[in-house]
């Protein structure tokens, strides 16, 4: 074979393989933004594992009352970023710390496995003189930033939350120590004993009183002062300190309840207690006794009539 056509053939040959291009396809895909989904909003104290919906109010001091709501993202936990709540009264909606409590900064406790879930909890400080009832309501808002901060809402409206009734007293001074007084005599006036009682409750209560030891008596170093008879000796209280004092505009003790609806102690607000008062005095018996003289007296609380 001649060198022409050596040439021709390979030339046919380079010829005959095919021309190959590439390129790039792009996808791109919008991925909507999922709002969170909540569960039911549980209040409760921080200190109860129970989490029923009751919350115990402590005699004179605040609580620290915990709400805790699920949320769940589908996009994912990170788009959460915030959470904030209220616990309040049905019909309130601002901050009254006898009604209504309000969290801008709730905490993110936790992030479950599935990457999609925040567990957040909201804390209020309660204070004793809450309204008792169980019509408050909690609510908790969390943040999704994906879509130029969407709010979702959780309200826990049935069952309401319960805030217990507390029935309580703080008597301050509860030692009357009265001056010698003679037999046959009535304490005088600058001699008569006050106390000082705060309502550390959330209701208005009135008080019965009676003397317990003995029962019926107060001890003395010889003999006993009888409250229990029909004789005018015995222990007395007023709600004002007269100083002509008349055993018919008083309270006599004894060893049963004795109702007294004018104590009516008020409830304590946020502007401060409203203290009830009460004066205090003996009328010692004629003979039989000598020394000194005790006994113990009881405050028992009553729904105010």
């Amino acid at each position: 074979m001649n060198s022409d056509l050596k040439i021709l053939i390979l030339a046919l040959v380079i010829l005959a393989i095919p021309l190959v291009s590439a390129d790039d396809l792009t996808t791109t895909i919008s991925i909507s933004s999922e709002v969170p989904e909540l569960s039911v909003v549980n209040c409760d104290l921080k200190s109860d594992t129970s989490a029923d919906d009751t919350i115990d109010l402590s005699s004179g001091n605040t609580v620290l009352v915990e709400c805790n709501v699920t949320a769940d993202d589908k996009n994912g936990h990170d788009d959460m970023n915030a959470a904030n709540g209220t616990l309040c009264i049905t019909t309130q909606v601002t901050g009254d710390i006898d009604s209504c409590y309000l969290n801008s900064s709730c905490l993110n406790l936790t992030a479950n496995e599935n990457a999609s879930a925040k567990i957040y909890t909201c804390h209020y400080s309660m204070v004793f003189h809450a309204e008792p009832g169980s019509n408050w309501n909690a609510t908790m808002n969390v943040n999704d930033t994906s879509s130029a901060t969407t709010p979702m809402s959780a309200t826990r409206s049935n069952p309401s939350i319960t805030v217990a009734t507390l029935s309580s007293i703080d008597v301050i001074n509860t030692t009357l120590a009265f001056s010698a007084q003679a037999l046959g005599a009535n304490t005088s006036h600058g001699n008569s004993k006050s106390t000082l009682t705060n309502n550390t409750g959330n209701i208005i209560v009135d008080a019965t009183f009676q003397e317990t030891s003995g029962p019926g008596s107060l001890s003395c170093t010889s003999g006993t002062l009888e409250v229990d008879t029909s004789y005018d000796e015995g222990i007395y209280f007023n709600e004002t300190n007269e100083e002509d004092f008349r055993i018919i505009n008083t309270t006599k003790l004894t060893s049963g309840a004795v109702a007294y609806t004018k104590f009516d102690l008020v409830k304590t607000t946020d502007s401060g207690e409203t203290p009830n008062e009460l004066w205090w005095r003996v009328r010692t018996p004629f003979t039989g006794i000598t020394g000194t003289c005790t006994g113990t007296t009881q405050i028992l609380l009553t729904a105010d009539s």
